[in-house]
């Protein structure tokens, strides 16, 4: 009995041990995934309060953007106050005249604020020292802007560190608000003033109107005023309708901007003479009137004129309205003129028409006629009475003239190398003034057109020779 007992108890022992040994083993297992869980849970929580975009991260963007607008808000608040005080110490005239051109001439105005005071044309940075807004060096001091400290801005830092500070700077001649963070690198700037600030002082401020505007600076009412200030490369752009008495001498290379208006020299002989050397180029759509037989004379200078009109008050040979001198040169784009004349003595006047409409185009009476060369365009006449060299590449003529008073003929009308077609030029009409073309040299190269009045038994795809050895060829 006692032996089946202890024999029990053996038993029960036994199995007793090994459940807690069981038990035992299912606790180290639980304790170890409860710990990866946690860790994951650690991972997570870290992830979701500290990264890229967690709640701390978040928290702290939220924190530097609200720092930011209150500083950018100020900012802009001050710049407004400004420029009421400003505003409101001045009358029209004087508001019209800072747009214009800063003056550097102090006037004490009073602001609205009590004991406060700036100057007339104070900059802005002026006006927040004396809020004391800003240190000398730009360190935007946050309390006195803000009425109160922030989380950011309120460092130490100088011109020289720049950390953690807002900073008030003159970049392209703009004033701008930088933040420089604790590592002293710059923030996207916050605020921008986008106007100039410090304006340097004309010393030839413009008149409040004026015929001519030098430069998009200075007003003058005689286009010889503005000529006299004007130097090379100048540009002077024609403001109204304006009427010249004296006659204009043009010794520098300028272009004049007629910007659509009228110029209108009215007095005998009153014109516009270039002197030799110089450049002038004319352009805007505007017209200039001559009242004598000739508007321009370049005396050996050289004009360019782009979409304007020029006239003489008449028309005819002698009424052109530019007369070219050798070796004086014109280039003509799509431009309206009375007339051209050009003497071209040893072929150095040229004149080069590249569209546009004109009315009487000759060789100078002097003996030394010039060269025209047509690319495009209509013209009304053209007159080789004097002799002269003319190439027709392109554009319509109504009437040719030859004549045998003096000098060769050198006449090229399209490419003998090339087929008719839409852009080959057109001549209308060509006669011989008087006479025939004895001791002329002529070589003509007609592609299409009308010849009227011409000799009778010139007809296209005949060839006849003068007593100078000269030829005209007629081709279709």
């Amino acid at each position: 009995m006692f032996n089946l007992k202890s024999k029990v108890r053996t038993i029960r022992k036994a199995e007793r041990k090994d459940m807690f040994k069981k038990s035992k083993g299912i606790t180290l297992i639980a304790l170890v995934i409860t710990i990866i869980v946690l860790l994951l849970l650690a991972g997570v929580s870290i992830a979701v309060l500290t990264g890229e975009n967690g709640v701390l991260t978040q928290a702290d963007k939220a924190k530097v953007e609200q720092s930011h607008a209150a500083i950018k808000d100020a900012i802009s608040l001050a710049y407004n106050e400004y420029k009421i005080i400003i505003s409101t110490s001045k009358n029209t005239k004087e508001v019209k005249e800072e747009l214009k051109v800063a003056s550097t001439n102090k006037v004490m105005i009073q602001g609205k604020q009590e004991n406060q005071s700036i100057t007339k044309n104070s900059t802005f940075k002026e006006f927040l020292l004396e809020k004391e807004y800003i240190t000398a060096d730009g360190k935007i001091q946050v309390e006195k802007l803000l009425g109160q400290k922030q989380a950011l801005g309120n460092g130490d830092g100088d011109e020289e560190t720049k950390k953690d500070v807002y900073m008030f700077e003159e970049v392209d001649n703009n004033y701008v608000v930088y933040y420089y963070n604790k590592e002293g690198e710059p923030e996207e700037k916050l605020w921008q003033s986008n106007e100039t600030t410090e304006q340097t002082p004309n010393p030839n401020p413009p008149e409040e109107t004026g015929n001519y505007l030098l430069n998009n600076e200075t007003y003058y009412n005689t286009l010889n005023e503005a000529l006299q200030s004007a130097t090379d490369g100048s540009t002077i752009q024609v403001t109204t309708d304006v009427t010249e008495t004296e006659e204009t001498i043009i010794d520098k290379s300028v272009t004049i901007d007629t910007n659509g208006k009228t110029i209108n020299y009215d007095g005998d002989y009153i014109k516009i003479t270039i002197n030799e050397g110089k450049n002038v180029v004319i352009k805007g759509n505007g017209t200039i009137v001559g009242k004598t037989t000739t508007t321009f004379i370049l005396n050996y200078g050289n004009l360019e004129t782009n979409e304007v009109t020029i006239q003489s008050s008449t028309s005819g040979h002698l009424s052109s309205a530019i007369v070219s001198l050798s070796p004086g040169k014109v280039v003509a784009n799509n431009s309206n003129i009375t007339g051209i004349s050009c003497e071209g003595l040893n072929g150095s006047g040229v004149v080069t028409i590249n569209g546009g409409e004109y009315g009487y185009l000759a060789g100078y009476p002097s003996g030394a006629p010039g060269t025209f060369i047509i690319n495009d365009g209509k013209i009304e006449t053209i007159s080789l009475i004097k002799g002269g060299t003319c190439v027709i590449n392109g554009g319509e003529v109504n009437n040719i003239i030859l004549g045998n008073d003096s000098g060769d003929i050198d006449l090229t009308i399209g490419d003998i190398n090339k087929e008719v077609n839409t852009n080959s030029p057109k001549v209308n009409n060509m006669e011989i003034s008087s006479g025939d073309l004895a001791g002329i040299k002529s070589v003509i190269n007609f592609y299409n057109g009308i010849l009227n009045g011409f000799y009778d038994n010139v007809r296209p795809g005949y060839k006849v020779e003068n007593t100078a050895g000269g030829s005209i060829l007629v081709k279709e």
